[in-house]
């Protein structure tokens, strides 16, 4: 199992999961041989809207930075969407971007506020992606807010998240997920035959 590697492969699994659920086609999602910070969802993100590649994009970074905050706060979190002003001003501002890590706001069990910052240098990756592509200039303030919104509801959505931590698991265990592979572990149940 590649454990330190956990971050990222649910950074990858996010993109998929997300992708998916956005109507995108998956066509192979896998954790780098040679490097403990990357990997690669290949997505075809043909015929969906701006708004879902937004979502697609940002929801990797998303995870990792969930994932970390986990990890660190020894429990299981969710974003708290009242507290994202910081992150929404750092993450479409490229310049203020390279310059600060903001401190992410979440809940932990029972509500409890908390905040975590992010210390790894790739975790605002797709940030800084965004900010460096045509995309940003397609992108109005308003519209990046909604779409950040929007993809951290689908991360904090059980079964979403639930899919997010499946694909992860079987890339920490593989390597990498095929097309085929990664329909099946999202897949719903199948309901019980024969009462």
């Amino acid at each position: 199992m590649r454990q330190p590697q956990a971050p990222i492969a649910r950074h990858e699994a996010a993109h998929a999961v997300v992708a998916h659920l956005l109507g995108a086609r998956i066509r192979k999602i896998g954790l780098s041989a040679e490097s403990q910070e990357e990997g690669l969802a290949n997505i075809d993100r043909n015929g969906v809207s701006l708004d879902a590649i937004r979502q697609i994009l940002f929801a990797g970074s998303l995870a990792e930075i969930k994932c970390r905050a986990s990890a660190r706060l020894g429990c299981s979190v969710v974003f708290d969407v009242d507290q994202i002003t910081g992150l929404e001003q750092v993450a479409y501002e490229d310049d203020f971007l390279e310059e600060h890590n903001p401190a992410v706001a979440f809940r932990k069990a029972g509500n409890q506020p908390t905040t975590f910052t992010p210390t790894q240098g790739n975790e605002f990756s797709d940030f800084e992606s965004f900010c460096d592509s045509d995309l940003r200039e397609m992108t109005a303030r308003g519209d990046f807010g909604r779409c950040l919104r929007e993809v951290i509801g689908r991360l904090d959505d059980p079964v979403v998240w639930g899919q997010v931590e499946v694909v992860a698991a079987e890339l920490l265990k593989t390597g990498t997920v095929s097309a085929e592979r990664f329909l099946e572990l999202v897949a719903p149940p199948s309901p019980l035959l024969g009462s």
